[in-house]
């Protein structure tokens, strides 16, 4: 089967069957596929002066489908005699003559790199998507592999809301958008990446030797956590931790969602011009592991903590 294109009156006298129809593309112009597919749609492998568009591949121009067909096209490339390296452009070509969208040949201008494409406006014209590039060296009989750049654009969806990610993951091609509860997600072929992402103030569990003196706090915007840190050391009258016992007490716990992939180090600064060494590890504990004073009854702590995740 030849590569087709529909609705169009050159096609079937503009009618289009069920199994067209659902083919119809409704997204942006491209091909149907995306940058992580197998095999590349045009190749070559030094047969001639040819490029070479793989069966069963679908695309869209201007609204109109088009694929391939059931056998591979053949693409000719035109003779360089000029001296210079020249870059064609195989593209998806919709020529309003006859409403169809076929795969074509852009001949670049030897030493110029890639051509323009052509995208006229209005009713007549022709409209151009770009699919690969092809190096072609002067006095080449043959274009071989390495000759063959794919640079197309690829179909993306619009941008989906959902309750729950993992509903939309059978629908998404690598580049789509997703949008939950305050946040975009893009899609990246196999899970949901943050784009904009703020959770807001989330309260921090204090260690039980601790308490309060203002905000405990962390927040994450766009993959960087900010925590805060007011406390002071103590629920006990005369509490006392020795400089020599400090390492490996607990200040804090971060809630998952914002605990760093490997520790994190920090230094806080406690009252009496004293000062922690502080780490966040990946199980959420704030922990001392370094102190210049012993920590004593009512030492108040201040630290300010950020990192990306």
């Amino acid at each position: 089967m030849a590569e087709l294109s529909w609705p169009a009156a050159a096609y079937n006298s503009g009618a289009v069957t069920d199994a067209e129809y659902q083919r119809l593309p409704w997204d942006a112009d491209g091909l149907v596929g995306s940058p992580s597919e197998a095999s590349d749609a045009v190749y070559a492998n030094s047969s001639g002066r040819e490029v070479h568009v793989r069966a069963d591949r679908h695309g869209r121009v201007l609204g109109r489908a088009w694929t391939s067909g059931g056998t591979e096209l053949t693409l000719p490339i035109a003779a360089n005699t000029s001296g210079l390296t020249r870059v064609d452009l195989v593209v998806l070509r919709l020529d309003r003559a006859t409403w169809l969208v076929r795969a074509a040949v852009r001949q670049g201008t030897p030493g110029s790199g890639a051509p323009a494409l052509v995208r006229q406006s209005g009713d007549t014209g022709v409209y151009e998507v770009p699919v690969a590039e092809v190096t072609v060296p002067t006095g080449a009989a043959v274009i071989a592999p390495g000759q063959v750049r794919m640079r197309p654009l690829y179909q993306g969806g619009a941008i989906r809301p959902v309750r729950q990610l993992g509903d939309a993951s059978g629908l998404l091609a690598a580049g789509d958008i997703l949008y939950q509860g305050g946040t975009w997600y893009g899609w990246n072929g196999t899970a949901a990446t943050p784009f904009v992402d703020d959770t807001g103030d989330v309260a921090i569990s204090l260690n039980a030797k601790w308490r309060e003196d203002g905000s405990c706090l962390v927040r994450r915007v766009g993959g960087t956590v900010d925590i805060e840190v007011n406390a002071i050391f103590g629920n006990i009258l005369n509490e006392v931790i020795f400089k020599g016992d400090i390492s490996g007490l607990v200040i804090a716990t971060i809630p998952v969602g914002f605990r760093p992939p490997r520790n994190k180090y920090f230094a806080a600064i406690l009252s009496g011009a004293r000062y922690f060494r502080l780490s966040v590890q990946p199980d959420g504990k704030i922990t001392a592991y370094w102190a210049s004073h012993d920590l004593t009854y009512n030492t108040s702590l201040r630290a300010s903590l950020t990192y990306v995740q």
